[in-house]
């Protein structure tokens, strides 16, 4: 990564630390599927990575949208699973109101509270040396119309050089 730049939000990106740098973990596969309906669309991305060094490793996932990610989901080979749901504004503020003992708990809590401005964000731990893994990611994307009087959907699928240089195989289904 470009340290004078800092993070490429331009495409989903798995970061994880080696030595003093910051990369991203490289796709071995990419799927697309989309439903649409009129001005919106379901979207569900499937991504494998594999972890490239010998050592385990913890990462952050990174998914830029303006759309509303409703389901992510980590499955790795040994049954291991990181699995969200949406919690609704609401919800964080009554969690809030709850606070647990001390003080650590409730930083946490402000923490995640915080983001980049659309960009969907979760720490994935536990990558094994050489593992290879899956993450889904559903979104629901509100369509842009256009001059050209039809809907658009940008797929925010500009890689870095050597992170995804495979096929990308992306499959729609129109209602």
């Amino acid at each position: 990564m470009d340290e004078k730049k800092g993070p490429n939000y331009s495409a989903p990106a798995l970061y994880f630390p080696d030595g003093n740098d910051t990369r991203q973990m490289e796709i071995t596969s990419l799927n697309i599927e989309g439903e649409f309906y009129i001005a919106q669309a379901f979207m569900t991305y499937t991504f494998t990575y594999k972890n490239p060094i010998k050592k385990n490793v913890s990462g952050l996932f990174t998914f830029p949208t303006e759309g509303t990610v409703t389901h992510f989901e980590a499955v790795f080979p040994d049954g291991r699973m990181i699995d969200t749901a949406v919690i609704a504004r609401e919800d964080l503020e009554q969690m809030e109101k709850q606070k647990p003992k001390g003080k650590k708990g409730s930083d946490q809590l402000n923490e995640l509270a915080k983001g980049v401005p659309d960009l969907f964000r979760i720490p994935v731990q536990g990558i094994k040396k050489n593992e290879e893994f899956t993450v889904t990611v559903q979104v629901l994307e509100t369509l842009e119309f256009r001059p050209d009087q039809r809907y658009h959907l940008d797929l925010k699928t500009t890689f870095e050089k050597g992170i995804q240089d495979g096929a990308i195989s992306i499959q729609f289904q129109i209602h």
